[in-house]
């Protein structure tokens, strides 16, 4: 009720409820919270509400503090080390466990721990001294901007713990025996921090309207203060059943374009070339693209995504240690964390929900749309054809039960104005990209018949199919992805195979004759790569050559479609880096523990929050509401 109505409409329907009762043996007649509001004025009651509502415990008692210095004097925040405080006196530190208690918690940190520095051995936590590592709880920064006060950006500033509770739930419909496996598998493993209300699982540190943030200089303080506010909480800890618990940032999670903002990115999408390269221009831009590689100029292009080992990734051991930013300017959030010695851009975590959901599969399945509309969707007209793809559309929905944000396609929805630009996808919620792809492979199975004499549409299916293995392989995974051969990775991809095997038709060699990029058969890759993280990984790979050979094959038809863009050079570093971890003799963490899905929910409840608030005190009353909402979600999830 407080995110949705203003204080002074809930002191007036207290007052008149208290009104109601009085005189009569009703709960209402003697509730306290009840007595404590009507005695409010509504015209101060945004102020006056909320201190009873912590008095009884409708709110979490956690204090506001305020920065006493420098560009933020008087910006309100939550500190996080006060939050912990508060976590640990109610009982609620188990939220950054992943549900587990404190007093069994220690072997769960020491493994996380233990396999992160196989992974990341040059991260500046494991050069300390005298660190007990099954006390530190490994979390991640957010920030992102949501809709404020008249369409305006309204900054949040968030952490959350990188363990959780997992991706989703168990299907009801699912037999008992899958359900006990599941459960079992889940007691004994760290999972991804998904799952869940997000105010249960990812924590406000401060609200920024447009006001306080646009100047940079101001926003770049944010990130300093945000810093030494988290390490604080390594610094001090907080006491709980007889351990001191720290908190360890392992990173920013963002989309690239607010990491570019924070960090001061010299190379990122933003600085990749727009035109083609000029050797007779020598003041072209080098056209990087990428905070962490080389990758963007002409020795080093991003466009070999059909290849495995790509000149930038070979050329990433002598450019790794030269960071993104100029000297001088490193972000404050980063100055006060532990960062990573050998590649200290690597504190910039790559989003798999912008890279993929909500980028380049986008501009995927608009290409693959657009394609179809010739030999799946027929008509006279590009018009006719739409018209039968959005019955196709609206069919596949009402038999498969699925809800979506995009209800007709048009040209505007797939950035189709003519054949002379590339078709991006334009839908704003980037859930509907999975969707559409499984709507894509039904048409393509309806029209089976079709792929043998087209190699177009042949490579879309075999593309959709590759990316739809690798994305259910990491919801499915846990926390660390299993990479040997181990039961539980057998009976998650048991339906896969089996799936393969019934359905799928080898296609006849005269396909393929011209194929430079093999295999390309997705039964194959299951077949032949042993382990969860691997198939994953093989699934991956697999995508990215069948997007380069549909590239490929569209130039050469004069047809501008599948067009390469940075952000899948962004996903085929994930896939080599979890490749390169394997091959190192560990286990990759799962790319969705830092994928910013869930944050974004969290920003977009938390911006909500910012337009039932008065713009003049927005920053403070935004923190009074979220600890109103926290302490609604943490009641009815014990």
């Amino acid at each position: 009720m407080i995110a949705e109505v203003p204080c002074s409409q809930v002191v007036t329907l207290a007052k008149k409820a208290a009104s109601d009762a009085a005189g009569s043996s009703s709960v209402a007649a003697s509730c306290p919270v009840l007595m404590g509001l009507k005695r409010l004025s509504p015209k101060d009651a945004e102020e006056k509400l909320h201190p009873i509502l912590t008095q009884h415990g409708l709110s979490l008692a956690v204090p506001i503090s305020y920065v006493s210095e420098g560009l933020l004097d008087g910006f309100p925040r939550l500190k996080p080390l006060d939050f912990i405080n508060h976590m640990a006196a109610s009982g609620h530190i188990n939220k950054l466990l992943g549900g587990k208690q404190v007093y069994s918690s220690g072997p769960l940190l020491q493994d996380f721990w233990d396999r992160y520095q196989v992974e990341h051995p040059d991260f500046s936590l494991f050069l300390e001294d005298d660190v007990d590592l099954s006390v530190c709880i490994p979390i991640f920064a957010h920030a992102d901007g949501g809709r404020g006060y008249k369409k305006s950006e309204f900054m949040v500033f968030n952490w959350s713990s990188a363990i959780g509770s997992g991706t989703g739930k168990t299907n009801a419909k699912d037999n008992f025996a899958a359900r006990e496996l599941r459960r079992k598998r889940r007691a004994m493993n760290a999972q991804v921090n998904l799952l869940g209300h997000t105010f249960g699982t990812h924590f406000m540190w401060g609200a920024a309207p447009a006001m306080w943030h646009k100047d940079d200089s101001n926003f770049q303080e944010m990130m300093t203060v945000f810093g030494k506010d988290l390490k604080e909480c390594f610094d001090v800890g907080v006491t709980c059943q007889g351990r001191n618990l720290r908190l360890v940032c392992i990173g920013l999670k963002a989309d690239l374009k607010l990491q570019a903002r924070a960090g001061r990115f010299t190379r990122w999408y933003s600085t990749s070339r727009k035109s083609p390269y000029d050797p007779n221009k020598p003041n072209q831009t080098p056209g990087h693209c990428c905070w962490l590689c080389p990758a963007g100029s002409v020795q080093f292009p991003y466009e070999e995504v059909h290849t495995e080992a790509p000149a930038w990734f070979q050329a990433m051991g002598a450019y790794a240690a030269v960071p993104p930013w100029r000297d001088g300017e490193i972000n404050g959030l980063l100055l006060h964390s532990f960062g990573y010695v050998s590649q200290p851009a690597k504190f910039y975590l790559p989003d798999l929900f912008h890279i993929y959901l909500a980028g380049f599969g986008q501009d995927h399945a608009a290409s693959c749309l657009v394609y179809m509309l010739g030999p799946v969707f027929t008509g006279s007209s590009v018009d006719d054809r739409l018209g039968s793809l959005n019955h196709a559309w609206v069919y596949w929905k009402k038999m498969k039960k699925v809800t979506t944000h995009t209800y007709t396609w048009t040209r505007n929805m797939l950035a189709f104005s003519s054949t002379k630009v590339y078709p991006t996808g334009t839908w704003s919620k980037a859930s509907d990209t999975a969707k559409i792809m499984e709507f894509i492979l039904y048409m393509l199975e309806l029209f089976s018949d079709k792929l043998d004499q087209d190699k177009i549409l042949h490579y879309i299916q075999v593309a959709g199919r590759a990316m739809g293995e690798c994305m259910r392989g990491l919801y499915k995974s846990d926390l660390w992805v299993e990479s040997g051969i181990k039961w539980q990775s057998c009976f998650l991809f048991m339906m896969c195979t089996l799936r393969f095997i019934l359905y799928i038709t080898w296609k006849p060699p005269k396909l393929h004759q011209l194929d430079v990029v093999t295999p390309l058969h997705p039964s194959q890759v299951i077949s032949e790569e042993k382990g969860l993280a691997r198939r994953i990984v093989a699934s991956g790979l697999l995508f990215l050559k069948a997007y380069a050979k549909l590239a490929s094959l569209t130039y050469e038809k004069g047809l501008r479609l599948f067009v390469y863009k940075p952000k899948i050079h962004y996903f085929h570093h994930l896939m080599l880096q979890m490749r390169s971890t394997l091959n190192s003799g560990g286990m990759p963490l799962n790319p969705l523990a830092y994928s910013c899905s869930a944050a974004e929910d969290f920003i977009g409840r938390a911006s909500l929050l910012s337009r039932r608030t008065a713009a003049a005190t927005t920053e403070k009353r935004v923190l009074q509401r979220y600890l109103a909402g926290a302490a609604d979600v943490w009641a009815r999830q014990q």
